[in-house]
């Protein structure tokens, strides 16, 4: 992918996702394709399809399952949240 459609998916990501520290890189020897940075930190793989003249962008995240475990659910914070102020 050229720089300037690096730089639209770029701007299209910072919008959508309503985060300005998101980064689109190219890839060495790769030019069907881009990583997604946050904060330099890898997320994923922007792909450029082009069939049949038209032309699309798919986001590939992979989400491990042990990165899931760092993750506390809206109840549990809730909770967690409560015995604080219990103590207190």
């Amino acid at each position: 992918m050229d720089r300037i459609t690096l730089k639209k998916i770029e701007n299209f990501f910072k919008q959508k996702f309503n985060n300005k520290k998101i980064k689109i890189e190219g890839r060495a020897n790769k030019n069907d394709s881009a990583e997604v940075l946050i904060d330099d930190e890898f997320i994923g793989v922007v792909f450029e399809d082009s069939e049949d003249g038209d032309t699309c962008y798919q986001f590939n995240m992979t989400i491990l399952s042990e990165d899931l475990d760092d993750w506390i659910t809206f109840q549990e914070l809730q909770e967690n949240l409560y015995l604080y102020l219990l103590e207190c």
